[in-house]
């Protein structure tokens, strides 16, 4: 199954991709129901190189126009960043000098490696190199009234199911990621419209959910395989880089009420025979 799919959509060393689209914020939602907060994805390239599970994106991204009731603060210019996973090691340094890195500036960001490394394998491409190398169980199953191959493995902690169409294509990823509020929060990745990009075929249409909402969507406007000096070279700070503790500090406010003061500050309020934290943390 593997073969024929890497035969029809290219097995490549490294990959680039860009378009432009959507992308949410987990958690920052206007009310329980609603969808993670949206902003616009006015450009956004990405890099992969395979063998060295590393990553590069450069993104800008925009309030919406107009605006939509969302968690995240407004801001009126346009943000820019660039995020980068090499192994283990994560960090943020954008391709250009726009708030709020320069360019010049290397931010570790260890805490996000573990993510940032699960989403390589969540492209098409990653996922069947993934797939070939843990041991992947296939199966048929009935989807649309099309059968269609299911590919299902374990990547670390993660479980990875992706369906494989009858033209070969690798058309979803499915798996679960903890999450402090929803628990084993659903993560979802759908590719359609795929087209021949040189010696690769890739989807024009990327869509990812976390939790039933959407996280990023992108309309893929080019793409290329095989990309000269796509590996990362991690750069020295970030080897050193660890993700630093939780700090708390306790101040009473009043009789039975709290201040918490850290990374996330909160309010700690003692009842009879139970305790309230308010705008507690989520990590």
């Amino acid at each position: 199954v593997i073969r024929n799919a890497q035969k029809v959509m290219g097995d490549v060393a490294s990959l680039r991709y860009s378009g432009t689209g959507k992308l949410g914020a987990v958690g920052m939602n206007w009310n329980p129901s609603g969808p993670w907060h949206a902003t616009d994805l006015n450009r956004y390239s990405r890099t992969i190189d395979y063998a060295s599970a590393s990553s590069r994106e450069d993104l800008t991204r925009a309030q919406e126009n107009p605006p939509a009731l969302g968690g995240e603060a407004p801001f009126v210019n346009p943000i820019t960043e660039g995020r980068q996973v090499s192994g283990k090691y994560a960090w943020n340094q954008p391709a250009d000098g726009n708030p709020p890195l320069a360019p010049d500036v290397v931010q570790p960001a260890p805490a996000t490696a573990e993510d940032r490394g699960l989403q390589i394998w969540l492209t098409p491409h990653g996922f069947l190199k993934a797939a070939a190398a843990n041991g992947a169980v296939a199966a048929q199953i009935s989807q649309g009234g099309q059968k269609v191959t299911t590919l299902t493995f374990m990547l670390g902690r993660y479980r990875l199911t992706g369906i494989i169409d009858g033209n070969n294509l690798v058309t979803r990823i499915e798996t679960h990621i903890p999450n402090p509020v929803l628990g084993d929060m659903p993560v979802v990745v759908s590719f359609t419209d795929y087209k021949a990009f040189g010696g690769m075929r890739f989807p024009l249409h990327i869509l990812q959910t976390q939790g039933g909402s959407r996280t990023f969507e992108l309309y893929v406007r080019s793409a290329a395989a095989n990309i000269a000096g796509a590996a990362l070279t991690v750069p020295d700070n970030v080897l050193k880089a660890t993700v630093r503790p939780e700090e708390v500090r306790v101040e009473k406010m009043a009789d039975g009420v709290w201040m918490l003061y850290g990374g996330h500050n909160s309010v700690l309020v003692e009842f009879r025979d139970y305790l309230a934290v308010i705008d507690a943390p989520v990590d």
